[in-house]
């Protein structure tokens, strides 16, 4: 039986949530209203600032706004004219007030922030970051904390939160069940996922709803009888073709981009914003890679599947949930390198590119993987389900495909933080760790299909999330169904507030919570 969420929805203090695109205004106008408390609003970019239409009399309606833009110009001349020992200092002192538990370089894993070269401009911002996030709790008393899609600030914000009992959750689009989203935790848990799919596994359905069963199993049979890969990953597919016949609607585009770029320094600066005009130079040079790809045999079309291979199907780069719940493999080709040096002598690996990085890598970086012994590259637009079908198991870090594996009864191996590592049927391992090889040899060796568990898990991961009227992966939508979307954060609060509190390790020093 699963524990009914209680969680008591506060009456008093602020929500504090992110406005990283214009349409926010919208949505945080729409929590307001939902929640029945002010919400404290952190605007992260110029271009947002600058395309807000809110009056002052309706900010004031809504709660407080904090400008990180204005923030970084009022502070970045004091901060950059300090010495780098009383920079660490000041570090450190934020760090440990704050109770942040990842003091590591923001750039190895925030993407935002993956374009600034400089050491020291780096280190500038992490400093205005904590400062930033300093003064918002100073001045405020947080009940919730909804997380955007700035990770740094996210890292910062959830662990400050942790530490006060302050529920911190970001929403994420389900996999392969609708348009419905759920919660998940700084460890890009699923909440309520793993507490349901115990309960089905032992109870079976008697205690949930027999329409909301229905509806999963019918997901369910339509994935497993006829696999496709999600509408989003076609859309951000790319090919030679498709850009050309862009070219057109892109120029607007630059248009726009090139005057955002000089007129919002801050963006700029801060990695948000990269240049058109270099975009514009690289962009022959990316075609004729494009060319080399679909229209040679650079890459292999026609695998074969007779050999013993695992399957590992790259993410894009740099990727939001790659750099952040799957730091230790976000650099590809190290982390080619070193699978492949722990694979079992007998078994191959078939690497395939995302459908979206079609043209972006240099050609090296695919020669380099074909010059590894047991490594063979796939075309990106070589099925991924013939692939995971045929193989050993699906090896992946935080992605799509291994769920996907799951649901079709395959081997899948995951290394990075996602939804589903939890379930019993597959192995979440660490390629670091001595006994990888060990493990993953007795995981093949052992592995046996659980149909019950794979209907189960997509079950629980239907039942632990709420649906919605609009599109998930088209942010317009989401502007124009404010209403609805703000009752979905209200409503997964409500019902896992307590246990995200509750699973969470406390943030300072990562220690468990005790009483």
């Amino acid at each position: 039986m699963v524990k009914k969420g209680n969680w008591k929805v506060s009456m008093s203090g602020s929500i504090l949530c992110c406005m990283h695109q214009d349409y926010m205004e919208k949505v945080v106008s729409s929590i307001r209203e939902e929640f029945k408390l002010p919400v404290v609003c952190i605007v992260m970019w110029q271009f947002v600032e600058n395309q807000m239409t809110l009056s002052s009399m309706e900010k004031d309606n809504i709660g407080k706004f904090y400008s990180m833009p204005q923030f970084y110009f009022d502070n970045i001349n004091r901060i950059s004219g300090m010495k780098l020992d009383d920079l660490d200092s000041l570090q450190k002192t934020l760090e440990e007030e704050l109770s942040i538990n990842n003091n590591v370089m923001i750039t190895y894993y925030d993407r935002m922030f993956y374009q600034i070269e400089d050491y020291r401009e780096s280190r500038n911002l992490q400093v205005i970051y904590l400062l930033f996030a300093k003064k918002i709790f100073d001045e405020n008393e947080i009940r919730y904390i909804l997380l955007g899609r700035e990770l740094y600030l996210w890292q910062i914000l959830a662990d400050i939160g942790l530490s006060r009992r302050i529920p911190a959750m970001g929403i994420a689009p389900t996999r392969h069940v609708g348009h419905r989203l759920f919660a998940y935790d700084s460890k890009n848990r699923q909440q309520g996922m793993e507490q349901i799919f115990n309960a089905l596994m032992k109870e079976g359905t008697k205690d949930f709803d027999a329409k909301d069963i229905a509806d999963a199993d019918e997901w369910y049979e339509r994935f497993i009888n006829k696999p496709q890969i999600p509408r989003y990953v076609e859309h951000r597919s790319r090919s030679l073709l498709k850009n050309i016949k862009s070219v057109p609607r892109s120029m607007s585009f630059i248009k726009k981009n090139v005057e955002m770029y000089r007129n919002n320094e801050f963006d700029r600066n801060a990695g948000r914003l990269d240049s058109s005009v270099d975009s514009m130079l690289k962009w022959p040079r990316k075609a004729l890679r494009m060319f080399r790809l679909e229209y040679t045999d650079f890459l292999v079309r026609k695998p074969d599947f007779s050999k013993k291979y695992i399957y590992l199907p790259l993410h894009k780069s740099p990727e939001v949930n790659d750099m952040y719940f799957g730091e230790e493999y976000s650099h590809h080709e190290s982390f080619v390198f070193q699978l492949a040096k722990k694979l079992p002598s007998d078994y191959c690996l078939y690497v395939k590119d995302h459908t979206a990085m079609v043209g972006d890598r240099e050609l090296g970086f695919y020669k380099r993987l074909k010059a590894l012994y047991n490594v063979e590259v796939i075309h990106p637009y070589v099925s991924t389900f013939e692939l995971s079908k045929n193989s050993a198991a699906t090896l992946t870090v935080t992605g799509t495909a291994g769920w996907e594996a799951y649901l079709l009864n395959r081997p899948v191996v995951v290394l990075g933080r996602v939804f589903y590592n939890f379930l019993p049927n597959l192995l979440y391992a660490d390629l670091y760790s001595p006994d990888f090889t060990e493990r993953l040899l007795e995981y093949l060796d052992n592995f046996s299909e659980d149909p019950k568990g794979a209907q189960n898990a997509l079950r629980a991961h239907f039942l632990a999330s709420y649906k919605t009227s609009f599109s998930t992966r088209e942010m317009d939508d989401l502007g124009a169904k404010a209403q609805d979307y703000a009752r979905i954060p209200h409503n997964l609060f409500r019902k896992w507030g307590e246990l995200l509190l509750e699973s969470e390790p406390k943030a300072c020093r990562g220690e468990q919570r005790t009483e």
